[in-house]
């Protein structure tokens, strides 16, 4: 994707200083060029976004591109379950989607 290379490593690949000694909880993990160890997918998405090229340039495209992550960061953290049982929380969001 964007041009660039990447590996996929299994769990039991991941280093156990990646949670010690880079602040890291649990995966996913993404390990840098740089040396840079990020978890938690929103950090590891805003990251990638700016080493590749894809991450907004103005103030105001940073903050809408952090709401949009935040917000399906959000429905996710609801579950489609969730969701299902209160058809009216779902209505809420899809027009939320729609106009990102």
């Amino acid at each position: 994707f964007a041009g660039c290379d990447y590996t996929i490593k299994p769990v039991a690949d991941v280093p156990a200083s990646f949670t010690s000694a880079k602040g890291c909880f649990a995966v996913p993990f993404v390990e840098f060029p740089d040396g840079l160890v990020l978890s938690q997918s929103q950090a590891i998405h805003q990251q990638l976004g700016k080493e590749l090229g894809l991450w907004p340039i103005t103030p105001a495209g940073e903050a809408q591109a952090m709401q949009a992550a935040l917000n399906a960061a959000d429905i996710v953290s609801e579950g489609g379950k969730k969701l299902k049982e209160n058809p009216e929380r779902l209505a809420k969001w899809l027009p939320v989607f729609a106009g990102t």
